[in-house]
């Protein structure tokens, strides 16, 4: 394996800002499942429910890729000058 220019400052990129902030919500949510189960019963049978996991899987996978994407000026690379 061998780790990107910006493998240091990593914590600075947003795709990895959002990573950490999914995974202590499925800490949260692990350690209390009832709240998981309380928003869900919110959620009426049907259709709609299986609309909006559909559109929960599509958001928690598009917002960090995107952010990966994007220019983040915050982290510098090699080709952007000396460290």
């Amino acid at each position: 394996m061998k780790l990107i220019d910006e493998a240091r400052q990593a914590w600075r990129m947003a795709s990895v800002q959002l990573a950490a902030a999914a995974a202590i919500l499925a800490g949260v949510l692990t350690a209390n499942p009832h709240l998981a189960l309380g928003l869900i019963a919110f959620i009426p049978p049907g259709p709609l429910r299986y609309l909006l996991a559909a559109g929960v899987g599509l958001v928690v996978f598009a917002l960090p890729t995107i952010a990966r994407l994007w220019h983040q000026p915050k982290v510098k690379g090699k080709s952007d000058g000396p460290r």
